[in-house]
């Protein structure tokens, strides 16, 4: 974000992610992130398709989402196996 506060439309390192990168995830969010994605993937032409930088960079992010989430559902089943235990 510039100094301004203002987001930039003419950098290309800005887009919208589906979902909210945070460490606390919920079950809700990580279901509004693959409704929004199966909007998506049906292959329904979009107004601003991604160049292959900003497509590669995307990608990075959801890879790290989804290393952050499956980490926390490791975390959340080895919390229930030593609750129920």
């Amino acid at each position: 974000i510039p100094d301004d506060g203002e987001m930039s439309r003419d950098d290309p390192s800005h887009f919208t992610l589906l979902g909210e990168l945070a460490s606390e995830r919920t079950l809700s969010s990580i279901q509004r992130t693959i409704a929004d994605l199966c909007d998506v993937l049906p292959g329904e032409e979009m107004d601003h398709p991604l160049c292959e930088d900003c497509t590669d960079s995307l990608l990075g992010q959801l890879d790290k989402q989804l290393r952050i989430s499956e980490s926390d559902s490791q975390t959340y089943k080895r919390c229930l196996e030593t609750r129920d235990g």
